[in-house]
């Protein structure tokens, strides 16, 4: 037998102490609650009165801890007298009393999921731990014996047909009021359990606040009522208290030194219940819409996929926003993926680290312009005001204008001390110094941020922990799905782990690898005659491979090939998509290598076939930049009209910075772009193609002649045979770390 408590909240009929008694053999259990623990001596020998009378057995031996609820004169006199032997387990040692402690731990638990799922204030712990039990009794635990506790113990087979779920709404026939011809003879009710003297249901009348004993009770078990708002993490907090034993051990037994039916658990992760402190509860206004709310329930992982937290938010349902009423502004700057990887490059080059912070429930320090009511979340209505609203105060997950609010809020305080905000990249916030610099790069909640010297990432830490709840994560290893490594000459980009995650989602794990993401000649057409494939599968696997091209390059091309095909795929296109997949499979871990040593100088290449699409004969047009041999962007389009000669296919390319030593392998397109001269071969060229020339003839770009075979942009416009695909995706910087 065992203890647990005291509870910090008293259960419904005032008790904070449990005492659970477990027959060793069966595993039977029965739970006892107590006000106090001078009234266990008492329970302790009024259980064992009842074992004998009522069930013609004899305790032979009772195992206990050192308690002095349980290790008393009273105890010892009337054990003395019955023949009792009691045995103790050494102090602070409870595995010697494992099946108590074990049982302790398995009704807490039990209990605190029933309540969690039923939503359940925690004053109803008592009834839960009592459900737990009388159902762990009808439940297979000993499976050498192959029977359950209750069959081991009674000698007879356990009726089920009376069990129903835990907290769901139940109805209460009222037998006992003088009602009139049309009153309710019905009340509300919570179904809470079994009773252990009589074959009745133990039920919570909301209407009188009581627990009730009937059998004139109808279930609606489709979804609990909840009578009161509350904090699951409260519950959380009850049960885990429970696991805390003082001055353990610094050495931890081995399973194998572990008595039986004691053994460990692995470490839960931690929940988070967001119940926002920004709302207040009010009359439902006349004339102004009332935005619904509910519950999202998500696991926050890192980047092996293990959860690092469970996550419980209360969001507002922003469909039912009016704009100009609800909302004004919601357009909200997010960082792009070639402004991470420059962010990247740029540590890598002057050799800092880059950090990672967490907002917690960022959205939830927004500031609004605009009134905003939301609706009580269901299973969480006042039962005293259960018309009232919430009008918020901040804005809420769901509202349309919180990305904006929040971005605002963030943006209005960085720059309050001292930060200026990128020109081109608004996501972007520096601070220079006069030796050092600091950059912070923003992403909805997510934060990273490094500077060239350590004290003052240190210092931008305290200032963000000074301002909002924030968790700190230490040095970015994961960010947008990229995995990062930080060496000491560079770092590393990859998404190992989706690759095979890929592989195991689409049933390819087995498949044999390839060199090369598709093979030249190109043959791919519409193939009207063809077997058509399952439409979403063919989806899927593009959305997952152009998902990839985040950090692989190579595959860029042949999946924006075979994109074009995703309205009408057939066989001959789903044989060449699972071909990328079959070359992924050889090259898993294959990323991007930023070194230190390289420098920081632009590099531009720009290339394009020549009506390349066999369907509507546009040419495809493909780009790369590169920072000192780190390349940060690329791309691989199809032009959005008809090229009628190479020149203008090549011509076709976008100016991002200054001083831009562009490679091309078209000399005609060169000459276009230096001379501004028109004839009728270039007129068909539209004057938004001329853009180019502007800026060479301010001095901003310089257009140099590259051989074909020296054009690392080829990787994006045409299939290559293996050297020269492996040449090119060296000479871009992709390496794998496992060769």
């Amino acid at each position: 037998m065992d203890f647990f408590g005291p509870v910090n909240v008293q259960s419904i009929a005032g008790k904070k102490y449990t005492l659970v008694i477990v027959d060793e053999y069966s595993r039977y259990t029965w739970v006892f609650f107590l006000r106090s623990k001078s009234d266990a001596p008492e329970e302790i020998i009024l259980f064992v009165r009842k074992m004998e009378r009522l069930n013609n057995l004899t305790v032979r031996s009772i195992r206990s801890d050192h308690g002095t609820e349980l290790k008393n004169s009273t105890l010892e006199t009337f054990f003395d007298q019955k023949g009792i032997s009691q045995n103790f387990s050494s102090v602070r040692t409870p595995q010697q009393n494992g099946v108590a402690e074990r049982r302790n731990r398995t009704l807490i638990e039990a209990a605190r999921s029933m309540l969690s799922e039923a939503n359940l204030a925690t004053q109803f712990w008592a009834e839960a731990v009592n459900t737990a039990c009388y159902t762990q009794n009808r439940s297979l635990i000993v499976e050498r014996f192959r029977r359950t506790p209750y069959e081991l113990f009674r000698n007879r087979k356990p009726s089920i047909e009376h069990l129903h779920i835990f907290g769901c709404v139940c109805y209460i026939l009222n037998n006992k009021d003088n009602l009139g011809k049309f009153d309710s003879k019905s009340a509300d009710g919570i179904f809470l359990g079994y009773s252990s003297i009589s074959k009745t249901y133990r039920v919570f009348n909301k209407r009188r606040q009581t627990i009730e004993e009937t059998i004139h009770v109808k279930f609606d078990e489709s979804g609990p009522t909840f009578p009161h708002p509350h904090d699951n993490s409260e519950i959380n907090q009850w049960a885990d208290s429970f696991f805390q034993v003082p001055d353990i051990p610094t050495t931890d037994p081995s399973p194998q030194d572990l008595p039986d039916g004691f053994e460990e658990d692995p470490p839960t992760p931690p929940t988070q219940i967001s119940l926002p402190p920004i709302i207040n509860a009010t009359p439902r206004p006349r004339k102004r819409t009332i935005i619904g709310s509910k519950w999202i329930f998500r696991n926050k992982l890192d980047e092996i996929g293990t959860i690092i937290r469970n996550k419980a938010r209360l969001v507002a349902q922003g469909y039912r926003q009016e704009e100009g009423i609800d909302y004004d502004e919601t357009f909200a700057p997010v960082a792009r993926l070639e402004a991470i990887r420059l962010f990247l490059a740029f540590a890598a080059h002057m050799n800092f680290k880059v950090f990672q912070m967490d907002i917690k429930n960022a959205f939830l320090n927004g500031k609004l312009n605009e009134e905003v009511y939301v609706a009580q979340p269901p299973r969480f209505v006042d039962p005293k005001f259960p018309d009232h609203v919430y009008k918020l105060n901040k804005a809420l997950y769901g509202l349309k204008q919180a990305p904006r609010a929040w971005y605002d809020t963030l943006s209005t305080f960085l720059l309050s001390k001292g930060f200026v905000r990128g020109k081109i990249d608004s996501t972007l916030f520096l601070k220079k110094y006069p030796k050092h610099i600091l950059l912070v790069q923003i992403y909805v909640d997510d934060i990273i941020f490094g500077s060239t010297n350590p004290k003052l990432c240190e210092k931008f830490e305290l200032l963000m922990k000074s301002e909002y709840k924030m968790s700190m994560m230490g040095e970015l290893t994961f960010f947008l799905g990229l995995q990062i490594k930080q060496y000491e000459k560079g770092i590393f980009i990859n998404q190992g782990k989706y690759v095979h995650e890929m592989l195991k989602k689409f049933d390819l794990t087995s498949c044999t690898p390839m060199k090369t993401p598709m093979a030249p000649p190109l043959s791919l057409d519409k193939d009207s005659k063809g077997k058509p494939v399952d439409v979403t599968l063919y989806r899927g696997m593009i959305g997952s491979l152009l998902y990839l091209t985040a950090s692989r390059p190579d595959i860029m091309y042949s999946t924006c090939l075979r994109a074009r095909y995703q309205a009408e795929p057939k066989e001959s296109h789903l044989t060449a998509v699972k071909r990328i997949f079959r070359y992924l499979k050889g090259t898993p871990n294959l990323g991007l290598w930023y070194s230190k040593d390289s420098g920081f100088d632009l590099t531009a290449y720009s290339d394009s076939d020549f009506a390349g699409c066999k369907i509507d004969r546009k040419s495809t047009t493909s780009g790369c930049h590169l920072l000192g041999g780190k390349l940060v962007s690329w791309t691989s389009k199809k032009q959005n009209s008809v090229s009628t000669s190479t020149a203008e296919a090549e011509y076709d390319y976008d100016i991002q910075l200054s001083k831009i030593p562009i490679y091309c392998d078209n000399t005609s397109a060169i000459a276009i772009a230096n001379n501004p001269v028109l004839h009728s071969k270039t007129k068909h060229i539209e004057v938004r193609y001329h853009f180019i020339r502007d800026h060479v003839m301010n001095g901003d770009i310089e257009l140099h002649f590259v051989p074909t075979e020296y054009q690392l942009a080829d990787l994006f416009t045409k299939p290559l045979d293996v050297t020269r695909f492996n040449m090119l995706i060296s000479e871009l910087g992709m390496l794998n770390p496992d060769e």
